[in-house]
């Protein structure tokens, strides 16, 4: 019994160097960004447990952050909430006017890549191409579902048995016309 609680403590001892890291770690942080943090380790453990958010918080999609309203102000108890990281991005980015240099990013994007004049042929073509390919493998996927039992394979080859079965579709087709 002594040795299990022995672990549990080490684990205890373990998860809370872990939690300490984090603290120092986002306090660091905000004090190179010039932003007061009020918190001490405690009263930070204990605005991380009462929003329910402590094992999903850290860096990452679906990971949450302690994040200030508006931006504004020290990290504090009354002015933080818990939010996804992506959603605190997205807040930090609302009511700011774009510059002139993101403006323009953003236009290029939007406009889309010019193509010169061979290129957007060859992108026609190869698009052409792509439809007729599946087209024919539609077709043959057919035709081999009906003749599955009366077709003899002679190479392994897929490329091979593609050529053969297409050119036993085509003869069909002038049969037919």
């Amino acid at each position: 019994m002594q040795s299990l609680l022995d672990n549990v403590e080490v684990e205890i001892r373990a998860y809370r160097n872990k939690l300490k890291k984090a603290f120092r770690a986002q306090r660091a942080n905000a004090r190179q960004r010039g932003i007061k943090f009020d918190f001490t380790f405690a009263w930070w453990v204990i605005a991380w447990g009462a929003s329910g958010r402590l094992y999903q918080r850290g860096k990452g999609y679906n990971k949450y952050v302690m994040a200030r309203y508006n931006d504004i102000g020290p990290y504090n108890i009354d002015n933080v909430k818990f939010i996804l990281g992506p959603k605190n991005c997205s807040e930090a980015h609302l009511g700011k006017p774009e510059t002139s240099r993101s403006k323009e990013r953003n236009r290029q994007g939007q406009l889309g890549r010019k193509h010169s004049k061979e290129t957007r042929l060859k992108m026609s073509l190869s698009a052409k191409l792509a439809k007729k390919r599946q087209r024919d493998l539609a077709q043959l996927a057919v035709a081999n579902f009906f003749e599955i039992n009366s077709v003899k394979e002679t190479s392994s080859t897929s490329a091979a048995v593609y050529e053969q079965r297409r050119q036993r579709l085509a003869e069909r087709r002038q049969t037919k016309g």
